[in-house]
């Protein structure tokens, strides 16, 4: 009988994040720093981290190669500063990939969807929305 190794499955930008759009709210943002041999963590930037809202609402992280613009990193650190919403693209056609992957670990099974990028550029960056104001001190 012939299986399919999880290794052997690939997920693009709409099975992750469950929608056909191409743009995506980015959460988050972090340096991915180069480890020495040791596993000591070294003060070389290899990549960068964002988390994505994906399907259901849950946080997804994605895997960036270092080769982001100095001034696209400051505008979304900015934005996710200061409570903005920030919409990206991983390009066209999306270079969002995911691979999933699962595995023991003190007996608990620890599942869930390794992602990578190369490429990310800003689709729009938006001041979050005011709470309205229904007038309840009247009441």
């Amino acid at each position: 009988m012939a299986t399919i190794s999880l290794k052997d499955i690939h997920l693009n930008q709409t099975s992750i994040t469950g929608k056909r759009k191409q743009d995506v709210v980015l959460t988050d943002m972090r340096p991915r720093y180069a480890m020495d041999e040791n596993r000591n963590r070294t003060d070389i930037i290899e990549g960068y981290n964002v988390d994505i809202v994906a399907a259901r609402g849950m946080a997804q992280t994605v895997k960036l190669q270092c080769t982001l613009e100095a001034k696209v990193i400051e505008q979304i650190s900015d934005a996710v500063t200061n409570g903005k919403t920030v919409y990206v693209d991983f390009g066209t056609p999306s270079t969002l990939k995911g691979r999933p992957y699962a595995m023991l670990s003190d007996g608990r099974l620890l599942s869930g969807v390794s992602c990578t990028a190369s490429e990310l550029h800003i689709v729009k960056i938006e001041d979050e929305d005011e709470d309205i104001d229904f007038g309840t001190d009247e009441l």
